[in-house]
């Protein structure tokens, strides 16, 4: 009686454990935190397992409890990536129906119409959503390519050129998948091309103070003072590129 005594203190001493185990495991049951859940309740069977025999008396009870709750966070994660693929796949669809119309599309004499056109390819191309993982890159680049052949079809020149095909540039950006990481990317680089005109133009600067007063020291300088003009010019449109970057 008493040998069978401390053993049942034993078994009630692990039915505790895995009573928190099972509370822990019904406050997780209905997340939808997919990745970070599934690891937690992976880590919980591992402590279940290792926590031993609850005795006759408990482990049965527990473990119909334990499992009930864990299966029923992975049934839900099976169902919703289920209909995630499905929906995946009328994505896929609707992306390669638009990426045809992109190829077909033909660049007339209203160079607005086409600009406006263009950019509702973006906007639909954005909206439509993910397509299934192992058809992202082609389909991108597929998308990517066709919009790319149509800005340079366009044929602009100057500060207009520039202008749209920045902003054709961000609107690929926002369809590539990871749009967020992009822009920030995007940024620092503008940023450093800032930095490096600054230090181009510090130099400029004090190779002016080198320039003895003459006709040919004359000349040098205004040469050196268009450079740094026309440094102070791009950063200026640098800056404006900066402003066109979503904040994400």
């Amino acid at each position: 009686k008493e040998f069978f005594g401390v053993k049942q203190a034993e078994f009630d001493k692990i039915a505790e454990k895995k009573i928190a185990l099972v509370k822990k495991a019904e406050a997780l049951k209905t997340s939808e935190d997919w990745k970070n859940t599934a690891a937690q309740i992976v880590q919980l069977q591992k402590e279940w397992k290792e926590a031993g025999n609850a005795g006759q008396r408990n482990e049965q009870k527990l473990w119909k409890q334990f499992r009930g709750a864990c299966d029923a966070f992975f049934n839900a994660r099976q169902k919703h990536f289920e209909f995630a693929d499905a929906e995946f796949e009328v994505n896929l669809a609707k992306k390669k129906e638009l990426i045809a119309k992109i190829e077909a599309y033909s660049i007339g004499e209203d160079k607005r119409q086409a600009i406006a056109d263009l950019k509702q390819f973006a906007t639909e191309f954005n909206e439509i959503g993910k397509v299934p993982m192992k058809e992202k890159d082609a389909i991108y680049h597929a998308y990517k390519n066709g919009l790319d052949k149509l800005y340079g079809a366009l044929k602009l020149e100057g500060a207009e050129k520039s202008r749209v095909m920045y902003q054709a540039k961000i609107d690929t950006l926002s369809a590539s998948g990871d749009s967020g990481k992009n822009f920030a990317r995007e940024k620092q680089d503008l940023r450093k091309q800032i930095e490096t005109i600054k230090a181009d133009i510090n130099q400029l600067e004090n190779n002016l103070g080198f320039f003895a007063k003459s006709k040919g020291a004359d000349a040098l300088r205004a040469d050196v003072n268009k450079k740094i003009e026309r440094a102070h010019r791009e950063i200026e449109a640098i800056k404006q590129k900066i402003k066109m970057i979503p904040n994400e």
